[in-house]
Formats: structure tokens, sequence, C-alpha cells
């Protein structure tokens, strides 16, 4: 699935919403991972001190929103493709032992891309100016209501 098919879908599913906001406390990881400061000596420094504690609530951020994402039901195969994808992603990515059960996945994902496929042109007989605006409002919707999900989490 490509960035621009969950664009178009996220409306219509709310853990496409939450995968969003999970890959972008993913990327403030990484860009503070790759910003730690060095000492030579291999002393703690004050800004390294500063940076710790920056990663940890950045690391915070993400976990509660990586959560998130994984108790939100998915609502359509593309929600449901897309949930296993980032899944299998961030688990790779943090190094967890998968295989055991990422060919299972691998399977459930090709299998829900394909009833996506099939499903198609059935989403195609809607009018787009007849849903345009209750779906933009509901996405938005949406969005902050799993905001307000993570703001208690962050302060935990």
């Amino acid at each position: 699935m490509t960035k621009s098919n969950t664009a178009l879908r996220a409306d219509d599913d709310p853990v496409l919403a939450a995968i969003e906001l999970t890959a972008d406390g993913w990327q403030r990881f990484v860009t503070s991972c790759a910003r730690e400061p060095k000492d030579t000596n291999g002393k703690v420094t004050p800004a390294y001190a500063r940076w710790q504690a920056d990663q940890d609530d950045i690391c915070q951020d993400w976990d509660g929103a990586y959560t998130l994402m994984l108790a939100t039901p998915p609502t359509t195969a593309v929600g449901a493709a897309a949930l296993i994808g980032a899944f299998l992603r961030y688990e790779r990515a943090l190094g967890t032992e998968l295989e055991n059960f990422a060919p299972l996945l691998q399977t459930l994902l090709a299998y829900l891309e394909g009833c996506e496929a099939a499903n198609l042109q059935r989403h195609r007989t809607l009018s787009p100016s007849k849903t345009k605006r209750s779906r933009r409002s509901a996405a938005a919707h949406k969005l902050v209501a799993m905001r307000r999900k993570i703001a208690p989490m962050r302060g935990a």
C-alpha cells in the first residue's frame, strides 16, 4: 500500500489516523537519535543530559501512539493491511524476533490487500462531491479524539 492510498482512505478507518500519528512519533525518535551529542571522553555532558531527557519524552510519546495504534480496531481491509504492515515495520526496526508469526501476518496482509483491490470498483460508485464534506469532518473528529487519548498517556 502506498502512502497516497493511505491518505485517500484515512477518513474511512480510524486506524489509519493512528498509524499516521505513530509514524510521526517514530520520525521524531529517529531524528532525535541522529542528534545525540557525542563526547570523546565518554562523559555525560550537560548537552547530553538535556538530549537524554528530551529523548525520554519522545520515546514515551511514540510508545503511547504505538499502543493506541495497536488498540485501534481497523474498520476496513485497507486499515487492517496498514496495521499489519506498520506492526511488522516497527517490530523489525526494534529488533523483535518475528520468525514465528511474521509468515502468518504476511499472508494475512497479502489477503487483505487483495480484498481491497477487489472492492475498489465498489468504492468508485460513490460520488466524491456527495461524501467529501462528511468524510472530512469525520476524519478531523477521529484525529482530535485520538490526540485526546494520547494526552493522558504522555503525563503518565
